[in-house]
């Protein structure tokens, strides 16, 4: 990606993030992750369940603008949501990012079994 391209991409993600988040955001950084592509992280002031309202909110911005990059919401407020929501959260932001769960480590049947996991 060109740099003039990144910073007219950054600052726009930065703009309707602030919006979004009502000037909540703290930072936003970019890197590249080997599995993911360009990712675009955003660190709210917000407790976890208003960051997922942020980021559900922000991809659905963001979407039909086409870019080509992630975007990944952090938050350094309070934790308030169940370990369940928190998981049905994530779930919705990753369906919404198009995201499939991938596996880091090599998958080996035989050793799932032998560990009782199948």
């Amino acid at each position: 990606m060109r740099g003039e391209r990144l910073d007219e991409m950054i600052e726009l993600i930065t703009e309707i993030a602030r919006e979004i988040s009502q000037n909540r955001v703290e930072r936003i950084s970019h890197y590249y992750d080997d599995d993911f592509g360009f990712i675009v992280e955003i660190v709210v002031n917000q407790t976890d369940k208003e960051a997922f309202e942020t980021w559900l909110r922000l991809i659905e911005e963001l979407k039909p603008l086409g870019l080509e990059s992630l975007v990944a919401v952090d938050w350094t407020g309070e934790n308030v949501l169940s370990k369940d929501v928190l998981v049905h959260r994530t779930v919705d932001v990753m369906l919404k990012l198009g995201i499939e769960p991938q596996r880091t480590d090599r998958f080996s049947a035989v050793e799932e079994l032998e560990e009782g996991w199948l």
